[in-house]
């Protein structure tokens, strides 16, 4: 899981540190997300794929703060 600014920095990060490698969502893929939407991708890393969504975070007004993402191993 990471939470994202709105300027793409992490704010959070947490997840198994085994997989390889600390690997957030692309360049390309969180700019997307920061323009409000959603991302999906499936990487691989040394213990099998990982399956990635992303979207963004809004306030109460539906301003677009920043993004949060997940992963799930699929060993």
């Amino acid at each position: 899981i990471e939470v994202y600014d709105l300027s793409g920095n992490v704010l959070a990060r947490a997840g198994d540190p085994t997989l390889g490698g600390e690997r957030g969502p692309e360049t390309e893929e969180l700019a997307g997300v920061l323009r409000g939407e959603e991302g999906v991708a499936s990487l691989r890393y040394a213990r099998g794929d990982v399956v990635r969504g992303a979207v963004p975070l809004e306030d109460v007004d539906g301003r677009i703060q920043g993004a949060v993402a997940v992963g799930y191993l699929i060993a």
